[in-house]
C-alpha cells in the first residue's frame, strides 16, 4: 500500500469506525504488532498509554470508546508521504460517565506497513481527558 489515496482511504475508514464506536472495525486496520500510544507521561495522566500488540490495543480501544464518545470528528488536514502520515483533527467528545462535552484538537503520527497501521501515536490534551474522566 504505497498509494497515497489507498492509505488516506484506509485512515478515513479507521477514523469513521472510531466515531461509530466500532472497536473491531477500528482494530482491523492495525497490524498484529502495532504500537498505539496516547502521548504523555503515565505518572502524570491516567489517559497516557502505550500498547504493543493486538490484544492490548483492542482492550485500550474498547476502554477509550466506552469512556469517550466522539460526537463530531473532522479531519482538518491529512498529510501522507510514503508510509508516513500525519492527521490534524478536531473532535467534539462526550465523557460517557459524566455527560460532559468539549471540543478539542488532536494530532496523530502514523506509520503504515503492508497496508496496516504499524504505529499510531496520538497527541491529545491528556489533562483535559483526565478531568473529563473525573481524575
Amino acid at each position: 500500500m504505497n498509494d497515497r489515496a489507498a492509505i488516506e482511504a484506509m485512515l478515513r475508514e479507521a477514523y469513521a469506525a472510531r466515531v461509530r464506536g466500532d472497536v473491531e472495525a477500528t482494530v482491523r486496520h492495525f497490524a498484529d504488532d502495532a504500537v498505539f500510544a496516547l502521548a504523555g507521561a503515565a505518572d502524570a495522566s491516567p489517559v497516557a498509554m502505550r500498547c504493543t500488540d493486538c490484544e492490548s490495543l483492542r482492550g485500550a480501544m474498547a476502554g477509550l470508546i466506552a469512556a469517550f464518545e466522539f460526537k463530531d470528528h473532522q479531519i482538518l488536514s491529512l498529510i501522507v508521504e510514503g508510509q508516513q502520515a500525519a492527521a490534524h483533527t478536531r473532535v467534539r467528545v462526550r465523557a460517557t460517565a459524566s455527560g460532559e462535552e468539549v471540543t478539542t484538537e488532536m494530532v496523530d503520527l502514523i506509520t503504515i506497513r503492508d497496508g496496516k497501521i504499524a504505529s499510531f501515536v496520538e497527541f491529545v490534551d491528556t489533562a483535559l481527558a483526565a478531568k473529563m474522566l473525573g481524575g
